[in-house]
């Protein structure tokens, strides 16, 4: 029987049952120290157990992180209950974007439907506007412009306009060497001096004695009269006898508008020399003083510079409502 190694266990049993010399190799079988440290631990409160002992909670250690730190139970609670105050507050947050999401979507249907209920009311306009402008064959713009414009039920009817009551004149302007000294009529003069001399015409003859003035202003070319009313300013403009009073070629300004007529012989029309039987020529040959127009002013429409050719145009300046297009 072989003898066991030096070191070893006495009781260590032979491993050669036949007596034969065996040769053994030793080696350091002993495990390691983190093991025999907690076995050696567990040996001692295994023999020598007291109920303090048994009340305090188990203790790990790990020491094979090498740096000799401890974890006890009471912090991993800690660790756990942090992790579970975590949770809670983002299962809160989870559930407020939740309900912000519903009022959101239904704050969206909303929408939709207020959109649909506003699409249905602009296609009732639409239907009714189709209605009252009719469905029938397209029209010109001449029948467009022709046609009346439609008036509600509750239109009311617009105010008259102040230029209805206005009368403009024109005169010419009071020469600087008026040796007279009668203070004749004319442009720019005092607006107290024009206004007494325009009441008087006006007095003076029987169909404009009741005209009322309100007031007179004073343009380039004379001044612009406003009555009380509009019976006032009629009588004015259709009884022109209180202009020849004020004399200095007083005379109605109206609005004009300008017809040209091209080519028209030159040689047929002095200007210059005598132009009111140009303007009579124009009425005579287009029969215009039996249909009630008037021509008030007839020009050359070409540069100062430039002399007259055998043709050019002639400019017709006619009263508002007289000579059609």
């Amino acid at each position: 029987m072989a003898a066991p190694p030096e070191g070893s266990d006495p009781e260590w049993p032979p491993t050669n049952t036949q007596g034969a010399s065996t040769e053994i190799i030793t080696g350091d079988f002993s495990p390691p120290s983190e093991f025999r440290r907690v076995t050696r631990q567990y040996k001692r409160r295994k023999d020598g157990t007291t109920a303090k002992e048994i009340t305090r909670g188990p203790l790990f250690e790990f020491s094979g992180s090498g740096d000799g730190r401890s974890t006890c139970a009471g912090e991993i609670l800690r660790v756990i209950t942090d992790l579970r105050e975590t949770i809670t507050q983002q299962n809160e947050t989870i559930q407020k974007i939740a309900s912000d999401l519903t009022e959101i979507e239904a704050d969206q249907q909303h929408l939709k439907s207020q959109n649909a209920e506003l699409q249905e009311e602009a296609q009732a306009l639409r239907a009714k506007l189709n209605t009252l402008l009719g469905t029938g064959p397209t029209r010109s713009w001449a029948e467009v412009a022709a046609r009346e414009p439609l008036q509600g039920p509750n239109v009311a009817p617009k105010p008259p306009k102040k230029e209805l009551n206005c009368v403009r004149i024109s005169t010419r302007r009071t020469p600087d060497d008026d040796e007279d000294g009668n203070d004749r009529f004319g442009t720019y003069l005092p607006t107290d001096m024009a206004n007494a001399k325009i009441r008087s015409a006006l007095l003076s003859t029987d169909p404009t004695k009741d005209a009322q003035v309100a007031g007179i202003g004073t343009t380039k070319t004379g001044y612009v009269i406003r009555f009380r009313d509009t019976q006032s300013a009629e009588k004015a403009q259709n009884n022109t006898e209180w202009l020849q009073e004020l004399g200095n070629d007083t005379k109605l300004v109206r609005p004009r508008f300008g017809v040209v007529v091209h080519r028209t012989p030159t040689e047929d029309f002095d200007l210059e020399g005598n132009k009111k039987l140009g303007i009579d020529k124009l009425m005579e040959e287009n029969d215009l003083s039996s249909k009630g127009f008037q021509i008030e002013d007839i020009a050359w429409l070409k540069k100062k510079d430039h002399p007259l050719g055998t043709s050019a145009s002639l400019e017709v300046h006619r009263e508002c409502g007289t000579i059609p297009d």
